[in-house]
């Protein structure tokens, strides 16, 4: 059994080290028949056996960091695992022999029942939380939306019936626009992409200039810590692809895209 695209729950970490534990399955295979058989496959099973108490304590800390729901389930299979693997080299040191076909049952067993059953549920609780938090934004988004656009209305009937100055028209414009591309806290370019949406249907609607909405969208981007969402991407391919994302999106200029191209 090889690794495959097929297997991967998409968080780094945890898919490397599985890579990892399939060539080492790979290694205990190659041992089978060769000299001194038995002595090999001891030397690999204990190599195993180190390499998945690390990546099992890499996988339950992730787990709680997720408020994973299976967690306790999922660390009794990790304890369970080791206890069978622990027990296989008993049995080496012991001198019984096992026949490959025994071996081969175990690590067939323990590849599509744990990693690839198992863990794949993982990608899926990820997937909903994910599908979750962004049904989340949307409906936040539409809200802020909807009062923004209400706000934009009022003020400009105001002013087209003259009821307000034209200074104060233009100092209430500009505080529900601040108001509106102002977060709280440095947030993901997601949150801001659909800001930049909402404040182009707002220059499409005439609720504001083309002036309004350029100053807008210079100030949305500001929200954006870019250094650290590069930092959060570990490879320098996905660091590109996350900044030709935002180039397209137009959230940062040409210069800006090729300079830290430069730096990466």
């Amino acid at each position: 059994m090889y690794w495959q695209p097929a297997f991967k729950i998409d968080v780094d970490l945890i898919d490397d080290q599985h890579r990892k534990l399939f060539d080492l399955f790979s290694d205990l295979k190659a041992s089978i028949n060769e000299k001194n058989m038995y002595q090999q496959m001891g030397i690999t099973l204990k190599c195993i056996v180190a390499y998945t108490k690390e990546h099992f304590r890499s996988e339950e800390q992730y787990m709680k960091e997720i408020n994973y729901p299976r967690y306790e389930e999922q660390k009794a299979l990790h304890t369970d695992l080791i206890k069978q693997v622990t027990n296989l080299i008993l049995k080496i040191k012991k001198g019984e022999h096992l026949l490959p076909s025994q071996l081969a049952d175990f690590l067939s067993k323990w590849l599509s029942g744990h990693i690839l059953k198992e863990d794949l549920k993982i990608k899926l609780f990820i997937t909903n939380q994910e599908k979750k938090v962004q049904n989340e934004r949307l409906q936040n988004h539409k809200k802020k939306e909807l009062l923004t656009t209400k706000a934009l209305e009022k003020i400009i009937k105001q002013h087209q019936n003259e009821n307000i100055s034209n200074d104060d028209f233009i100092k209430k414009k500009n505080q529900i626009l601040k108001k509106f591309v102002n977060f709280k806290k440095k947030v993901d370019h997601r949150e801001v992409k659909n800001r930049m949406h909402i404040i182009e249907s707002f220059y499409g609607k005439d609720l504001i200039s083309l002036e309004d909405e350029r100053k807008c969208k210079a100030q949305l981007f500001k929200n954006i810590n870019l250094s650290d969402e590069l930092e959060k991407r570990k490879s320098k391919k996905s660091k590109l692809s996350y900044l030709k994302s935002l180039y397209q999106d137009e959230l940062i200029s040409h210069k800006i895209y090729e300079d830290c191209k430069s730096a990466l």
